[in-house]
C-alpha cells in the first residue's frame, strides 16, 4: 500500500479554477453523488506549448476494470481534439503494466523513460512518457 494522501481542499480549488482559465478539460464518473474516477488535460498556457496539454487520470480501486478509465479518457481525448490540441502526453510509472497496456490501446506511444522520477514510501519507481498526436490517429 501506499501513502498517497487527498490534496488540501486550497490546491483542489487552484487546481479546478484553471477550467475558468481555459486551461483545464475535465470530466468526472460518478456512482451517485461520489466521484469514482476522473481524467483531465492540463493545457500549457505558453504560447509556443499551447497545442497541448498533459493528462491525468484515476479510478477508484472498487470501480477499475470496467472500462471506466477508458471511457474517461476517450471522452476527455475528444474533448481535447474539439479543442484544437494536437499533442497529449501523460506520465506513468514504468512498472504499470495494466495502465501502460490501456494507454498503447487507445494510441499512446512511448517517448522516453524519467529515471527515479516518482518516489512512494521511500521507494523511487521511473516513470514513461507516453503521448499521442491526435491530428495523426483516428479518433481513440
Amino acid at each position: 500500500m501506499h501513502s498517497w494522501r487527498r490534496p488540501p481542499l486550497e490546491s483542489t480549488r487552484a487546481f479546478a479554477s484553471l477550467a475558468l482559465t481555459g486551461h483545464l478539460i475535465q470530466h468526472v464518473a460518478l456512482d451517485g453523488t461520489n466521484v469514482v474516477g476522473w481524467c483531465d488535460v492540463i493545457i500549457s498556457d505558453r504560447e509556443t506549448m499551447n497545442h497541448g496539454g498533459m493528462l491525468g487520470v484515476a479510478v477508484l480501486d472498487a470501480y477499475r476494470g470496467r472500462g471506466l478509465g477508458a471511457r474517461l479518457m476517450r471522452s476527455v481525448l475528444a474533448a481535447a481534439r474539439s479543442r484544437g490540441l494536437v499533442r497529449v502526453a501523460l506520465q506513468v510509472r514504468a512498472d504499470n503494466a495494466r495502465a501502460i497496456a490501456l494507454y498503447e490501446r487507445l494510441g499512446f506511444r512511448h517517448e522516453g523513460r524519467l529515471r527515479r522520477n516518482l518516489r512512494v514510501d521511500g521507494v523511487d519507481y521511473d516513470s514513461l512518457l507516453m503521448a499521442i498526436l491526435l491530428d495523426e490517429v483516428a479518433a481513440p
